[in-house]
């Protein structure tokens, strides 16, 4: 018979795939949230003091957050392979500029930055 399947397979409902973790998108977008509300709850009255506004302080953290999703997007259809061919030199790099920060501050008081501590290496190395 044309069209008919054996007893023995089971028919499978057709299920749609996304190409990624709908899972982990979703806990994602809960930690998002969560983080958000966390920021706003402890930083309004400092907001306050600072802005005069409530809202500044999470409304640029609501910034941050759209420039991260628009990385993320980029990021997703970044090839691997470039990635896999850059992580060498990435380590490498990020170990001198580690030590680098080491030999610099040496002499005198000790700090984990560079340029008025707007480069930290400890945060490329993690």
């Amino acid at each position: 018979m044309i069209g008919a399947t054996s007893s023995s397979e089971p028919i499978k409902p057709k299920r749609f795939e996304f190409g990624f973790d709908i899972w982990m998108l979703i806990l994602v977008g809960i930690m998002i949230v969560f983080g958000m509300v966390m920021v706003y709850s402890s930083s309004w009255d400092v907001s306050w003091r600072l802005h005069q506004d409530h809202n500044a302080l999470f409304l640029r953290q609501l910034l941050n957050l759209g420039l991260a999703f628009i990385v993320m997007l980029i990021a997703a259809w970044f090839p691997l392979e470039w990635l896999k061919k850059l992580a060498l030199p990435l380590i490498l790099s990020t170990i001198l500029i580690l030590f680098a920060v080491l030999i610099v501050n040496a002499g005198g008081e000790y700090r984990r930055a560079f340029l008025g501590a707007s480069v930290q290496p400890s945060e490329m190395a993690k």
